[in-house]
């Protein structure tokens, strides 16, 4: 355990995949279609834990996709009431988030526009982990580095490592639906060439 500024810092655990993630992510889609039911335009499980064999820190995220913002508030206790906590420091104009526990594992919830970037992103950059297997490993292997040389960084619930590199993955979706084979270069490099000095990373 590490201390920084004189706050405890859980060390960065990357565990291998288990079939209680997929249950746990099943579980908290139905919760968020009890509550939003037809305001919902559709709900995924996200990131890497939603993706089979591919190790991850224990972290459950979930996408909400919604027309507008507007209507959310409204849930905000039913939502408590299912454990589930709005995080207004985590909001931005792209997304309501929301955190909770389940099945001794942490959830964030995104609640986010659809058709937007950060929706189409989240898609597609677990879609594409779950069909291109060598980008899978590939991934895999820069969150190992990143875990064992940044054990202890800050990371905070929706970092900026997480939201910036989806772009990369959805150019590679493109042009794979174009015919053209994507390079790996979309997938990794902007994440290599990223500040990790800074911390501002997910490991997901």
């Amino acid at each position: 355990m590490a201390y920084a500024g004189g706050q405890r810092k859980e060390a960065v655990r990357l565990l291998p995949w288990s079939p209680e993630w997929a249950e746990t992510g099943e579980l908290i889609k139905k919760e968020m279609l009890s509550v939003f039911s037809s305001l919902a335009i559709e709900i995924h499980h996200i990131g890497s834990t939603a993706v089979p064999g591919l190790k991850a820190r224990p972290i459950i995220d979930i996408a909400v996709a919604v027309r507008d913002f507007k209507d959310v508030p409204q849930f905000y206790d039913k939502l408590s009431e299912l454990g589930y906590h709005h995080k207004a420091e985590s909001d931005s104009e792209n997304q309501i988030f929301l955190y909770s526990q389940k099945n001794r594992l942490n959830v964030y919830v995104h609640i986010v526009i659809h058709g937007k970037t950060l929706w189409n992103s989240y898609v597609a950059f677990c879609e594409c982990l779950k069909k291109d297997s060598e980008v899978c490993k590939k991934y895999e292997e820069l969150k190992e580095s990143l875990a064992s040389r940044h054990a202890f960084a800050r990371r905070p619930p929706c970092s900026a490592y997480q939201v910036r590199h989806k772009g990369a993955l959805v150019r590679c979706r493109r042009m794979e639906n174009e015919g053209r084979p994507p390079s790996l270069y979309y997938h990794t490099e902007p994440l290599r060439t990223q500040r990790l000095s800074q911390g501002t990373y997910g490991v997901r």
